[in-house]
């Protein structure tokens, strides 16, 4: 079965690169979570 819903999560430890990319692909129509890698450091 085919779903029209799109969904992408975002982990990086920059939260610029997160914002960035969320914003891009919200304007083409996805649902986008965004948040940093708290652990990673």
């Amino acid at each position: 079965m085919k779903s029209d819903y799109q969904v992408i999560a975002l982990v990086d430890d920059e939260e610029d690169i997160v914002n960035l990319f969320t914003e891009l692909l919200k304007e083409n129509g996805y649902d986008v979570y965004g948040f940093t890698d708290l652990f990673y450091c």
